[in-house]
C-alpha cells in the first residue's frame, strides 16, 4: 500500500507556492509518499479560524500511515519547511499583526503526532511518540 498525506492550510495568506514546497518536502523525505494539497480556505470560511483572536496561519496535515522508517523524517521535513517559509513571510511583513503559524500533524485516526507554533524566529511544540 502506499503512502500518502493530505496537507490543507486557513488562515490569512496562502499561498500554493508554499503548499507545493511543504509537499515536495515530504516526497524528498519518503520517495513513495504521494502527497494531495487540498484547496485553501479563507478565515470567513473556515469556523475553526475564526475562533481565532490573533491572525493565525494554520497548516493541517494528515499522514496515512504511521508506520515505518520515513514517519519521523516527514515530520521533521513539513516543520523545517513550514518554518523556512514562515521565516520568508515574516521577513517581508506581508501581513500586519500576523503573529504565528501553526502546524497540526494528525494520523489516519486523527490523533495528533506532531503540533508546533512557530512565531518570528522559533517554534513550539510537542511531539507524540509514533508507533
Amino acid at each position: 500500500m502506499a503512502r500518502s498525506g493530505t496537507l490543507s492550510v486557513r488562515g490569512p495568506l496562502i499561498v500554493r507556492e508554499e503548499l507545493a514546497c511543504i509537499a515536495m518536502a515530504m516526497h524528498n523525505a519518503d520517495p513513495e509518499m504521494g502527497v494531495t494539497i487540498r484547496a485553501p480556505t479563507s478565515m470567513a470560511e473556515d469556523s475553526h479560524a475564526l475562533q481565532l483572536v490573533e491572525l493565525t496561519q494554520v497548516i493541517d496535515v494528515t499522514l496515512h500511515f504511521v508506520a515505518g522508517y520515513s514517519v519521523s523524517k516527514v515530520l521533521d521535513a513539513i516543520v523545517t519547511q513550514a518554518h523556512k517559509g514562515w521565516q520568508t513571510l515574516w521577513s517581508c511583513a506581508a501581513v500586519p499583526g500576523l503573529v504565528s503559524r501553526k502546524v497540526n500533524i494528525y494520523g489516519p485516526s486523527g490523533e495528533v503526532l506532531r503540533r508546533v507554533t512557530i512565531k518570528e524566529d522559533r517554534i513550539e511544540g510537542e511531539d507524540r511518540p509514533v508507533a
